[in-house]
């Protein structure tokens, strides 16, 4: 099976080695570094906009202070409590900081990965099925599960590629403060997304294959952006919920949201419960998949 799927996948990199295809990865790339570009032609205004203490207020250290439950040997000699990265004027972040990373965010992790995993994924099934060339593949020992794993691989690969060198450029121009941290981060973040997103997109297109590609789109709309901000426990079941979580862990960004905006958007659990929850959901979606994929018979084009 996996001698199978890395055919396919040495195959489909091939096949979609195309003008076209190149042209579509290059798009994905550079929307991201046009914006960043563009905001950071403007940074000093952006910059001159925000509050200093919008992401350190009063408020927020005063509520993290109480839940640190003011110990003695948190304050230093003045009798003021430490922030837990040093004090808070030393620790109070450059406000384009965080912001630099919310844009990352949005652009990279969600939105062109998102978008390159819809255009490759949902068709894997209506593609082979159009091109008249599904029964030659279903006949094989395992061909369509090596189809599913092929066809998962290279999405990925191609997106998560257009994620990291996105992510590389734009980091280069806006040249945070952080910048080898958040680099880090969002190629972590990159990876995760294209991973788990390409899981879920894959039991859609062959589950759903005739309308693969609208109810991709309908559920990365409803679920991904409306879902996981809704303050309840059904955000939990969202990628963006885990993601975003991890984004806060990585980035150490607790302090940068009040208590209560923390504990309803973004939870408490630990960086590695997030990573072992999308790796988990990876893992039982593609077996899902594999089986669906294995079982299910497919009207070809001239059938119907």
């Amino acid at each position: 099976m996996w001698h199978g799927a890395l055919a396919v996948f040495r195959f489909e990199l091939r096949r979609t080695m195309t003008l076209n295809r190149v042209a579509i990865w290059l798009l994905l790339v550079l929307f991201p570094v046009f914006i960043v570009s563009v905001m950071k032609y403007y940074e000093p205004e952006i910059e001159g906009e925000i509050p200093r203490d919008v992401f350190n207020s009063p408020q927020v250290r005063m509520q993290r202070e109480l839940a640190r439950g003011g110990q003695d040997g948190d304050r230093d000699e003045s009798g003021q409590a430490q922030h837990p990265r040093g004090t808070a004027e030393v620790a109070e972040p450059n406000p384009m900081d965080p912001l630099w990373g919310f844009v990352f965010f949005g652009l990279i992790p969600e939105v062109i990965t998102l978008f390159g995993l819809l255009l490759w994924v949902p068709p894997l099934v209506h593609a082979e099925l159009e091109g008249r060339t599904w029964i030659y593949l279903a006949v094989r020992p395992r061909g369509r599960v090596s189809v599913l794993l092929g066809k998962y691989f290279t999405a990925i690969t191609w997106t998560a590629l257009a994620g990291w060198a996105s992510t590389t450029a734009c980091v280069l121009i806006a040249q945070p403060g952080c910048a080898l941290r958040l680099w880090v981060t969002m190629v972590a973040l990159v990876t995760l997304a294209c991973l788990a997103y390409g899981a879920l997109y894959s039991l859609i297109g062959v589950w759903l294959h005739r309308r693969a590609m609208a109810i991709a789109v309908s559920y990365t709309l409803i679920f991904e952006f409306l879902v996981s901000f809704i303050p309840a426990v059904i955000n939990k079941f969202t990628v963006q919920y885990r993601l975003r979580n991890l984004l806060f862990t990585w980035m150490d960004w607790w302090d940068l949201v009040p208590t209560e905006a923390s504990t309803l958007f973004l939870g408490s659990e630990r960086a590695w419960v997030h990573v072992l929850i999308l790796c988990s959901l990876v893992a039982g979606v593609l077996g899902i998949a594999a089986q669906v994929i294995q079982r299910r018979e497919y009207a070809t084009i001239a059938e119907v």
